[in-house]
């Protein structure tokens, strides 16, 4: 029976050589990902139909899949840019008017003028971000596209991590492990199709991403996050790891479709 956990295991983007960080994985795991569903449903052995069912009866996290509020003191700071859009509630059912796209790495990175981002350092580092619902589908959309730049990719744990024990675990197994390398496969790319806002309070968020691929396929690469010295942050598992890795969807219906590329 097929088995995607497996898969991906078994490729060689999941190998200690690829991995800087949780972060970074999460960008090498969409690609991984995205291999492991071509050949599985592309298979010829009666096992593609099957993995095409399981992918498209697997039910989607919900709000109550985060976990507990990881905020162990409320961030009330102001944006670290000036930015003054703030809100406190609300959700998108509706693409975010006044995009603009920018291909960083090899994803097509959203900003909107008033929302973020609002730094753009030298090297192409892109942080800032309005405490709004827009503002945290900016950040989690930025943040894995800058994940697909070796060059940005090694700065992202120590950028955009949220403090708390998740945090101090990436930054060891990176430190540990290595810098490595975070290429992916030539002939994969994906790009963002859509997003969902779970759930946003103004001080946590848990947004989805969804992407396609060149393959045809669509992925589902699920973040949380807090607001923390004035932006968003990503949370992760206290053993350093994404709490919710990505996840194959066969329809990304309930999305808000939103792209560039």
């Amino acid at each position: 029976m097929a088995d995607f956990g497996e898969q991906v295991d078994d490729n060689p983007f999941a190998s200690r050589g690829f991995v800087l960080s949780a972060v970074v994985i999460g960008i090498i795991v969409l690609l991984a990902v995205m291999v492991s569903v071509r050949i599985v449903w592309g298979s010829d052995d009666g096992q593609g139909d099957e993995a095409k069912s399981r992918a498209a009866a697997s039910p989607s996290p919900a709000a109550s899949d985060a976990p507990a509020s990881r905020a162990n003191n409320p961030d009330d700071s102001p944006s670290a840019c000036g930015l003054t859009k703030v809100e406190m509630t609300g959700t998108i059912t509706e693409p975010p008017k006044g995009t603009d796209w920018e291909l960083v790495g090899r994803v097509a990175a959203p900003s909107i003028k008033g929302h973020g981002p609002g730094i753009v350092d030298d090297d192409g580092f892109r942080s800032c971000y309005s405490r709004t619902p827009i503002g945290a589908v900016l950040a989690a959309s930025n943040w894995t596209a800058m994940g697909s730049d070796p060059d940005l990719a090694e700065h992202l744990t120590d950028r955009i991590v949220a403090e708390g024990p998740g945090r101090e675990a990436a930054l060891a197994k990176a430190e540990s492990e290595g810098e490595g390398s975070s290429s992916t496969a030539d002939d994969v790319s994906i790009q963002i199709a859509g997003f969902r806002v779970v759930s946003y309070d103004g001080k946590e968020a848990n947004v989805q991403l969804g992407y396609t691929s060149s393959y045809g396929f669509n992925l589902v690469y699920p973040t949380y996050m807090k607001w923390e010295g004035g932006d968003w942050k990503m949370v992760l598992a206290d053993d350093g790891d994404l709490i919710t890795p990505p996840y194959p969807l066969e329809t990304l219906t309930g999305f808000v479709r939103w792209y560039g590329a």
